[in-house]
């Protein structure tokens, strides 16, 4: 059976639309999809691989059906395995260090929670970055690199960041 996934690697915006088998091994996304670190075996076991939102690393020796990868999920394949984040907003920062696999929705969700802004009031609240508005499904890591693992954002409407 065939698994359609969407695959972010560290240091990429575009994600990669992958279809790949179930019974193949998690460890296999890495020399897909992370083939120059996978090429090195030293850097091979630094590699990891998060399914969107997930905290923990998923296991490479298990499948993908065993690691609960259905058909249509965002996965996280690289270096970092957390990310150091501030998000700006009027004035003030929020910084958190979260999974790359975290997606920027959630994200946006805990920089309103932090700078209690209700959801009516933040409807139009995106998260930008380097002065472009982040898709909701991104997920973080793939917004910075191994080793600085760190990324800034900021939190402001269309109107505030294009004039």
């Amino acid at each position: 059976m065939k698994v359609k996934l969407f695959v972010h690697v560290n240091n990429s915006q575009k994600y990669k639309t992958a279809e790949i088998d179930a019974d193949l091994k998690v460890g296999q996304l890495v020399k897909e999809f992370a083939p120059a670190q996978a090429e090195n075996q030293d850097f091979l076991e630094d590699v990891e691989v998060y399914l969107e939102d997930q905290d923990d690393d998923l296991d490479k020796g298990i499948t993908i059906t065993e690691a609960s990868i259905k058909h249509g999920d965002h996965i996280f394949v690289g270096r970092c395995k957390k990310v150091s984040v501030s998000i700006l907003y009027a004035g003030r920062t929020f910084s958190t260090r979260v999974s790359p696999a975290t997606s920027i929705k959630r994200l946006r969700k805990l920089a309103l929670k932090h700078f209690e802004i209700d959801d009516l009031s933040g409807a139009d609240l995106l998260l930008w970055f380097n002065k472009e508005p982040l898709d909701n499904r991104q997920l973080i890591g793939s917004l910075t690199d191994y080793p600085s693992c760190g990324v800034s954002l900021v939190l402001a409407t269309k109107n505030d960041i294009n004039g």
